[in-house]
């Protein structure tokens, strides 16, 4: 696949105290692709900048299932 950075937002229902955001951190910091990522526990929102070769949004929302994860934005 090729290389295209990406910019996705993922609605966490289960997100609302920074343990959670934590373990937001360590699902995702440890995926391939994942550059960066932005945890707001206030609109349960996570930013990722990705490389979508190699990880795509609904594979990020797959890591997140527990915490009943869906795509808001991205690709």
């Amino acid at each position: 696949m090729a290389s295209t950075e990406t910019v996705t937002q993922v609605r966490v229902a289960n997100l609302c105290c920074a343990l959670e955001a934590d373990l937001v951190h360590d699902v995702l910091d440890s995926q391939a692709g994942v550059r960066r990522l932005v945890v707001n526990t206030v609109t349960k929102v996570v930013t990722v900048e990705h490389d979508s070769g190699q990880i795509s949004a609904v594979d990020l929302c797959k890591g997140l299932a527990h915490d009943r994860a869906r795509i808001l934005r991205g690709g």
